[in-house]
């Protein structure tokens, strides 16, 4: 290789190597950082315009001469063009453009900061169209205090929302270091947005379940339309009855409870009634008792501790057992002058239950088995209007007793059965023998009277009759076969009318003839 290709590339790579320390020099010279960040993440499905708001925000710690941004709206997306009007000065006129056109302003919220405007920077623009925002002063500056501002303020719509994605809105920004110097390219952001699809409706797989205590079931809570992001809450009326976690439901006790299913903003729900039954896994077996006279029995049975169900077997009451009888002697009665002792017929007595029965098995009193010992008196006569006496057939003994015998009426005394004796005093209300006087029957015409009730013994008016209401006639039915009186009277004259017809049509036919 000649001398003078060696040095050419000699050269060049000096060259290169003192170009390249320029640009990580330049590179670490840049000082700002731009940011994009939106008012909201997500939007709901079917949200009219799915609008958002963005901010274009510059740090900057150092002074810097400007700098560049350019937006790149996503496909499916728009930036929303702001309406314009008339600017107009402190008289009220439209504030004129250098060529006379009236000058335009934004007729919503401004697009640039006003502090930033205000900063009398030689060059600056900001086009919608294009995205491009660009802002550079002749001199070196910081943007804020805190090296922190907001430079520019625009808004986005999604142009169809009914349907989940995510749009990114993107910037490339440059640092300007002065007005004479070249933008220097910087790393690009994106800020994201999701459309989240909303929840129009909430369906459960069971709207009512049984579940065994102890035992669990997974509810399905399905959220229409099936691409909603919308969360489901779950809740129990009665946690001591069931619980939920998630939709797997938990049986704790028997009853009832209502599990309810919700969408996290509440919009949406659904219910699903659990009836908790008992597992019956604590059970006992009860032994057959065979039943009695007196208490009835049942077969062989198993039953559940917790609930009480019979689970085998049965508990229902058997038929009563026939009674247990043992023959009881007679007892016989005691009578002498000294001593009256009444006596017991011979009869069964049950040993279980303790009924009586007589000698045919047919169930008695007490009562009705005593063999009574008591004096038949004989050769009675009165002693005053009390007592009279008499002797016992039996045992000779004299005995005083008090007259007994039907009560006494309005005009006689009573009289005693045993010594036909007359007692006590006549009484004036017990009228024996009565008949009733003056009754009149009632009749269609007049009313009628029951009549009045006299004593037959004394005389005595003992009940005032009352009157009774007239008959009511009767209505006969009608026979629907039989024409009425009226109808009968039509048909006589009829009949009568074409006989006469008859008879002269008949006269006058035999005169010709």
């Amino acid at each position: 290789m000649n001398k003078k290709l060696i040095t050419i590339l000699t050269i060049i790579v000096l060259l290169v190597s003192m170009l390249v320390p320029m640009t990580v020099v330049n590179a670490a010279q840049s000082t700002a950082k731009v940011s994009l960040k939106a008012n909201k993440t997500t939007i709901n499905s079917g949200t009219n315009g799915g609008e958002i708001e963005y901010q274009v925000i510059v740090e900057c710690t150092e002074s810097m001469s400007g700098v560049q941004v350019n937006l790149e709206i996503p496909e499916g997306m728009e930036m929303i063009v702001p309406a314009w009007k008339n600017e107009i000065d402190e008289f009220g006129e439209p504030v004129k453009n250098p060529d006379g056109s009236n000058k335009q302003v934004a007729d919503s919220k401004p697009y640039l900061n006003q502090d930033i405007i205000n900063r009398n920077f030689n060059e600056y623009d900001f086009v919608l169209d294009t995205g491009v925002i660009t802002l550079t002063d002749q001199n070196p500056f910081k943007l804020a205090k805190d090296g922190k501002a907001v430079i520019a303020t625009f808004k986005c719509k999604i142009k169809d929302t009914s349907k989940k994605a995510d749009y990114e809105v993107k910037i490339a920004f440059a640092e300007v270091q002065d007005a004479s110097s070249v933008a220097m390219p910087v790393e690009t952001q994106a800020d994201k947005v999701s459309v989240v699809v909303s929840a129009t409706g909430l369906k459960l797989n069971k709207n009512a379940t049984t579940i065994k205590a102890g035992s669990t079931e997974t509810l399905t809570a399905t959220v229409v339309p099936a691409d909603a992001e919308d969360k489901v809450v779950w809740s129990s009326s009665d946690t001591n009855v069931a619980t939920v976690n998630n939709g797997v439901v938990t049986a704790k006790t028997v009853g009832k409870t209502t599990i309810t299913a919700k969408t996290e903003n509440g919009k949406y729900s659904a219910t699903c009634e659990v009836t908790v039954e008992c597992a019956h896994t604590n059970t006992q077996t009860v032994l057959a008792k065979p039943s009695t006279c007196k208490e009835a029995g049942h077969a062989e049975y198993t039953k559940c501790v917790d609930c009480g169900k019979i689970l085998s077997g049965s508990d229902a009451p058997l038929a009563l057992a026939e009674h247990t009888y043992v023959l009881v002697p007679e007892v016989k009665a005691v009578h002498t002058q000294t001593e009256l002792k009444n006596g017991v017929k011979e009869h069964y007595k049950c040993s279980v239950c303790g009924k009586l029965f007589d000698l045919n098995k047919k169930e008695v009193s007490e009562e009705a088995l005593v063999i009574k010992a008591e004096h038949t008196v004989t050769n009675v006569k009165q002693l005053d209007e009390e007592y009279h006496e008499g002797t016992c057939s039996q045992c000779g003994l004299v005995v005083k007793e008090k007259h007994l015998g039907e009560p006494a009426t309005c005009t006689e005394k009573a009289v005693c059965d045993v010594c036909k004796a007359t007692y006590g005093e006549v009484d004036p209300e017990n009228h024996v023998h009565t008949e009733t006087r003056d009754a009149v029957e009632a009749t269609v015409e007049k009313e009628g009277y029951t009549g009045d009730v006299y004593c037959l013994d004394c005389g005595k008016l003992v009940e005032k009759g009352t009157v009774i209401p007239k008959v009511v006639p009767e209505e006969k039915p009608t026979d629907p076969t039989k024409p009425e009186t009226g109808d009968n009277i039509m048909i006589y004259v009829s009949l009568l009318a074409i006989s006469l017809v008859s008879i002269v049509t008949f006269s006058k036919f035999k005169k010709r003839k």
